[in-house]
């Protein structure tokens, strides 16, 4: 998002946006209510039917914007800080993405089907299914790094 700029309407839909690059923004409700501050690597949850505005706070940003429809599927995004070394994170879903947001490549390991991906900055890896599947991941990183995860569910 290099301008300030409207918000196409999606109604039915949920969304979530994160700025993964840049200062952040504010999202003007104008009349309809207050404005929400958007920082980094902060997911920020709206009803995809807002009239809303982005102002951008110092300078162009990048958004990772998740949409999802309203009682069919449930979606969230969330910020993991890996320490140096290998960690892990599992679940059920339908979709995962895995995003390196920042730090050097790191090393994903499915442990469900056993396949080793190198993501560098800025790359993701994507799963997906008709329905929730298990998911069984470990990240291996020789520096600090950040992921965003971004799963989408099928609701019960």
């Amino acid at each position: 998002m290099a301008e300030d700029a409207h918000f196409s309407a999606f109604p039915g839909y949920e969304r979530s946006l994160t700025v993964i690059e840049g200062a952040g923004l504010d999202l003007d409700a104008g009349p309809e209510g207050a404005c929400e501050r958007v920082l980094p690597l902060t997911p920020v949850v709206f009803p995809g039917e807002r009239n809303l505005h982005g102002r951008l706070i110092d300078g162009p940003v990048r958004n990772l914007n998740l949409m999802w429809a309203r009682g069919r599927v449930e979606g969230r995004v969330r910020l993991r800080p890996f320490d140096k070394g290998a960690a892990g994170f599992s679940g059920d879903a339908m979709g995962l993405a895995v995003l390196l947001a920042s730090g050097p490549a790191i090393r994903v390991r499915d442990r469900v089907v056993d396949e080793v991906f190198d993501l560098n900055a800025m790359e993701v890896l994507l799963q997906c299914d008709d329905e929730n599947t298990e998911f069984d991941l470990e990240v291996e990183c020789s520096e600090p790094c950040r992921l965003i995860l971004v799963e989408v569910s099928a609701l019960a």
